[in-house]
């Protein structure tokens, strides 16, 4: 990861419905665990990785949309 911002991205209501959902966590469960099968993270980085991810994934759209807007102040 690079410390400067290199571009801003405007999304829309579309992006939300990706970025979650049963179907994308599952897809998102499936490449941590391949990382941790080639050695790329650690037994530990992968349940700290997915405990986090999964529940951001699985909230319902208006959360994700707050989480999403509460994240780009803090990290701006």
């Amino acid at each position: 990861n690079l410390p400067e911002l290199l571009a801003k991205v405007r999304t829309g209501r579309s992006q939300l419905a990706r970025r979650g959902g049963w179907k994308f966590t599952r897809g998102e469960i499936k490449l941590h665990y391949d990382f941790y099968q080639i050695g790329l993270i650690s037994r530990l980085e992968l349940i700290r990785n997915l405990s986090i991810r999964i529940g951001i994934r699985l909230l319902p759209q208006i959360m994700l949309k707050q989480f999403y807007k509460m994240n780009r102040k803090f990290f701006s």
